[in-house]
């Protein structure tokens, strides 16, 4: 039988802290001083036996990646389990979470980076995306198994996928199911060089029992029309080790797979069935080779 009384201490307690980690999160972000930098946290945590403790931890929070594990024999001899992972690299423009638990345990993981991107344009009145594909996958009671991604100043929005857009008090945030491709966008009112803020934020939280696996990154590239130009950003790290990042409006979005028009399927498989019909009457005409030579 399990021990209600550790359970019921488990359920009051880790609500409470992932709460509080969420909210650090966004506190962070929106009151950032820093010009430019990454930011990653990780935090595991797993029911003990009643007589070592209701909660242990462990917690992690360094610039470009961390992870945190715990694992233990809990309540009623059953396995508890917690892992957290958190990655953000500037250069590259990817930011990378998963949280994993199993049992009594909950784990989350945040990864955050900001920076300046200087923007040039030989005319106003233009409209530029910052846009990620992000690719990942949830398991569990998605009540308590969750990813998020959001931005700031300017929101993000889904552009496809498996992603929705949340509603205030997270305005600018959106909820991610599986893969998803978001954007964040921004108008240049006038030609010259402009300067776009960028923070961004991708969270995962499993709680009792889930994976929350987007640890396959989320990319970003940069989607701007013809006559506007990245000229670098303020830390002169952004995009610093990728020559693949700008797309055109209306180009197909790397890491996306475009799906057919039923039109285009149609067709298709009536083209290869008339090829199978001609090979199937050339091959019963064709005579071998030396028939009829004597």
């Amino acid at each position: 039988m399990i021990d209600t009384s550790v359970s019921r201490r488990l359920h009051r307690c880790l609500p409470f802290a992932l709460a509080a980690i969420l909210l650090t999160s966004y506190t962070e972000i929106e009151a950032a001083v820093i010009p430019w930098g990454v930011r990653v946290d990780v935090d595991a945590g797993a029911a003990n036996d009643p007589e070592q403790g209701s909660i242990s931890e462990t917690n992690g929070a360094q610039r470009g990646d961390a992870a945190a594990t715990v694992t233990q024999e809990g309540i009623t001899d059953r396995h508890n389990f917690a892992f957290s992972l958190a990655a953000a690299n500037m250069r590259l423009e990817i930011l990378r979470v998963r949280a994993d638990t199993v049992n009594e345990a909950a784990a989350s993981a945040s990864a955050h980076f900001q920076d300046t991107l200087n923007i040039t344009s030989d005319r106003g009145d233009q409209n530029i995306f910052v846009v990620f594909v992000i690719s990942g996958s949830i398991s569990g009671d998605p009540s308590q198994n969750n990813a998020h991604f959001s931005s700031s100043p300017n929101p993000t929005t889904v552009r496809s996928g498996e992603a929705l857009e949340t509603h205030p008090p997270a305005p600018g945030q959106v909820r991610l199911l599986g893969n998803a491709v978001v954007e964040v966008g921004y108008h240049i009112d006038t030609a010259g060089t402009t300067a776009v803020p960028l923070a961004v934020t991708l969270n995962a939280f499993s709680f009792v029992g889930g994976r929350v696996n987007f640890s396959e990154t989320a990319i970003a590239y940069l989607e701007l029309p013809e006559g506007v130009t990245f000229v670098g950003s303020d830390s002169g790290l952004a995009f610093a080790d990728r020559t693949d990042f700008i797309i055109r409006p209306g180009d197909p979005i790397p890491g996306t797979a475009p799906v057919p028009e039923p039109s285009s399927v149609v067709l298709g498989g009536t083209g290869l069935l008339a090829l199978g019909v001609m090979l199937l009457r050339g091959s019963r005409c064709r005579k071998p080779v030396g028939e009829g030579l004597g």
